[in-house]
């Protein structure tokens, strides 16, 4: 099995697949339309539009920003950002640092709805 390798994305859209792990830049915005194999990483200041599907976590670092109207197969850690859940996460939601996750009516968390 080779390694896999961690990829850093700048301000846009992504609608393509991506192998491994991904980390938004500090300070840049990102919609996801497409697939991340690995775990999704938003740095401070940054923000994400997750409407397609990771395969492992999204991490939410703290002064970040996460919308997740698509689906998440591992779970959500939120570090003190702003995050809000309308879509599916198949694992669960783990805030720290205090801070709230909101979870919308329709969204459904490790198979449940709210």
């Amino acid at each position: 099995m080779k390694p896999m390798k961690s990829i850093v994305l700048r301000s846009g859209e992504l609608y393509t697949y991506i192998e491994g792990d991904v980390s938004v830049a500090e300070g840049e915005k990102l919609e996801i339309n497409g697939l991340v194999t690995g775990n999704l990483e938003v740095s401070p200041h940054a923000r994400v539009d997750v409407k397609g599907m990771v395969l492992h976590n999204l991490i939410a670092k703290e002064h970040s920003k996460a919308i997740i109207n698509g689906f998440i197969v591992g779970s959500v850690i939120n570090e003190g950002a702003d995050v809000r859940v309308f879509g599916k996460v198949k694992g669960f939601v783990n805030d720290r640092c205090g801070v709230h996750t909101y979870i919308g009516r329709k969204a459904v968390i490790g198979g449940r709805r709210p």
